[in-house]
């Protein structure tokens, strides 16, 4: 069961940042375009995040960053849910964030897609 939820977390937060990806999708004009800019937006979410290594291993200042950071929540979700330990409060976390990507992102690419349509 704890693999099951872990997946639909992760299902969870792919889809709210498919709203991202859409977004970038509505502002760039080509296939290649698209792929640099959600490269460069994704790639301190993900390597400035506890995916690698422990937190408390890494700078300090890189430590401020990664406290904050949506996919250290998701991370570390994960972990409890597969792994073991307690789960509720970073789940809650996980899905919180998931939620405002998706409220963020969800209007401003259908903004930017009713934009286009009209241009």
């Amino acid at each position: 069961m704890a693999a099951a939820m872990g997946c639909v977390l992760v299902i969870v937060f792919a889809l709210a940042m498919c709203w991202f990806s859409a977004f970038i999708g509505m502002l760039v004009k080509s296939a290649q375009g698209v792929q640099l800019w959600g490269f460069l937006l994704m790639f301190p979410l993900v390597f400035g995040s506890n995916i690698l290594t422990e937190t408390s291993k890494m700078p300090g200042w890189l430590q401020a960053f990664v406290k904050v950071n949506p996919v250290t929540y998701l991370t570390e979700a994960e972990r409890a849910r597969l792994v073991g330990g307690p789960a509720t409060t970073v789940v809650v976390r996980a899905l919180l964030w998931a939620l405002g990507i998706f409220v963020v992102f969800a209007p401003l690419a259908v903004w930017a897609y009713r934009r286009r349509l009209s241009a």
